[in-house]
């Protein structure tokens, strides 16, 4: 069990504290996102505000009465999703991050033990990786398809979610992977391999 905790902890700041080098110190974000035209943006948070007073996710056009005027107006645009939040954030996001990073690693790490001895470190890790990966893929997919996000914010999305996966497979595959017991499970393969064969006649 301490091998398991320390696997989670391990692969949860690994991840944090990749994510924060990614998407805080990196020029990434800022190459990625688009700016623009003027300067003024008290005047674009007072407009926003205005035209959407609470917090929530918009999308523009949006019309769920009409489907045929809603159609028309997305098929001659422009059309955006808007994201309304509050002002909250800081630390209070950086520890909510940090905790989805350990949750993450949680969940993975129980697919590890699921797998137990059923092949080799590297393996496991290539396993780990493609379950991660897989998931996000189809995520980004999703919204480049069907919520159409700008393909070069999908892209940042996914080359975080790749790495951060093999971050997580590395790490605890290194630390559970190779152990000869997982959570008290006793490692089937060696024993296999431990057992006599007995040759006929």
């Amino acid at each position: 069990m301490v091998r398991f905790v320390v696997a989670i902890l391990s692969a949860g700041v690994a991840v944090f504290m990749f994510g924060f080098c990614y998407w805080g110190l990196s020029p990434l974000v800022n190459n990625t996102l688009s700016e623009y035209q003027g300067k003024d943006h008290a005047a674009v948070q007072q407009s926003l505000l205005e035209t959407f007073p609470e917090k929530g996710t918009y999308m523009i056009p949006f019309v769920p009465e009409d489907y045929t005027e809603w159609k028309e107006l997305m098929k001659s645009g422009p059309t955006a999703m808007v994201h309304l939040t509050s002002t909250e954030g800081g630390e209070e996001n950086l520890a909510l991050g940090f905790l989805l990073t350990i949750v993450t690693a949680f969940f993975l790490a129980v697919v590890l033990v699921k797998i137990g001895s059923r092949c080799g470190v590297w393996e496991k890790a290539q396993i780990l990786f493609l379950a991660a990966f897989s998931i996000s893929f189809l995520d980004n997919g999703n919204d480049w398809i069907f919520w159409n996000y700008d393909s070069s914010w999908v892209m940042l999305n996914l080359v975080y979610q790749a790495l951060a996966s093999a971050i997580y497979a590395v790490v605890l595959s290194l630390i559970l992977g190779s152990s000869a017991t997982t959570l008290g499970k006793k490692d089937e393969c060696q024993a296999k391999q431990r057992t006599p064969q007995i040759e006929g006649p």
